[in-house]
């Protein structure tokens, strides 16, 4: 029985398929957990932010990698592990994927921000349109 399972990572964009996988840590709402192989069947909702896994064919040389994401939903069945983002990034070095991820992140909340004042415009302006309505009415 192998000591390793398979890992699919999918976005709108890209499908990521790891093999030789040791060992995967995540965090979820209940907080950091690992997964590896032949784990019992399982489905989360991953935080926003990192994750990480290590694979390859030997346990002692298995370097670690990191997976970047605005959330995702992550099942483990049948030896498959199973992630699917909006989008998501994967890099060897830490420090280059924090990177990705807190400029990504920073892109996310000015377009948020940005929507938002958009919304409070559109508010405003059916404001006034329904008040010159009343005004026209009476």
């Amino acid at each position: 029985m192998s000591a390793r399972f398979r890992m699919e990572v999918y976005d709108s964009r890209q499908l990521a398929c790891v093999e030789e996988v040791w060992q995967f840590v995540g965090e979820d709402a209940s907080g950091c957990f690992g997964l590896m192989a032949h784990h019992q069947r399982f489905m989360t909702v991953l935080e926003s932010g990192l994750a990480r896994f290590r694979h390859g064919l030997d346990d002692a040389v298995a370097d670690w990698e990191y997976l970047a994401f605005p959330g995702a939903l992550l099942s483990f069945e049948d030896n498959v592990l199973r992630i699917i983002a909006r989008r998501f990034w994967r890099h060897a070095d830490f420090d280059q994927i924090s990177r990705i991820l807190e400029e990504q992140m920073l892109r996310d909340q000015q377009a948020s921000q940005q929507l938002r004042l958009s919304l409070a415009k559109i508010e405003e302006n059916m404001m006034l349109r329904i008040w010159e309505l009343k005004k026209h009415q009476a």
